[in-house]
């Protein structure tokens, strides 16, 4: 009984695992078409702070949190990368 308890266990888990790796390739394909903006490829020295953090809050599904909280969380990584940004070219 123990070893069919272990291996449901086991068989949910991989269901589960896969589910999560779908869903992160799926985001990721999401925020390389933001990024690339119709273009054939991304230009990563091109990039500036607002576009990585409006294209990260893009891809949240819509209505999956409230608007003000994307805008927040935009700002936030605005801040994040432009602070990451500077940092490097002081190093």
């Amino acid at each position: 009984m123990a070893n069919r308890i272990l291996r449901e266990l086991r068989a949910n888990a991989e269901s589960h695992l896969e589910e999560s790796r779908l869903a992160k390739k799926e985001t990721l394909e999401k925020l390389r078409r933001e990024l690339r903006k119709g273009r054939e490829s991304v230009d990563l020295k091109s990039l500036t702070p607002e576009d990585i953090a409006n294209a990260v809050t893009r891809v949240v599904p819509e209505g999956a949190f409230p608007k003000e909280k994307l805008q927040n969380l935009s700002s936030a990584l605005t801040e994040l990368l432009t602070a990451a940004a500077d940092t490097d070219h002081n190093e």
